[in-house]
């Protein structure tokens, strides 16, 4: 990623609830991550952006009393987001060190 400072790294966020019967409870994760391919797709050439895989367990309090459905508190969340995008940096910062971009598997996991 030559133009790291300028790039948009984009993390989908979803839940795991239930939404009755007729939907998985990991509707939302399908959902935003099918989303997130769309609308990279659709971005202009010189909008630089890339996704990061997503995380399933939101924040999904109001639908305890449901069944099936996990959530995190919103502490633990945030700290969850800040944790992967720190983490991220330093990979992306570790792998242009040592390998310059040149492979180009790397540059399709950063």
């Amino acid at each position: 990623m030559p133009d790291r400072e300028n790039t948009v790294i984009v993390l989908p966020v979803g839940a795991i609830a239930q939404h009755g019967p007729h939907l998985p409870c990991s509707v939302d994760s399908v959902i935003s991550s099918g989303v997130l391919g769309k609308a990279l797709e659709k971005l202009p050439a010189h909008v630089r952006a890339s996704d990061m895989a997503p995380i399933t367990y939101g924040k999904s309090d109001e639908y305890l009393h449901f069944p099936g459905t996990m959530t995190l508190t919103g502490p633990t969340l945030l700290a969850t987001i800040s944790d992967l995008f720190h983490m991220q940096r330093m990979v992306r910062d570790a792998v242009s060190w040592a390998y310059g971009y040149q492979q180009g598997h790397v540059q399709q996991t950063l």
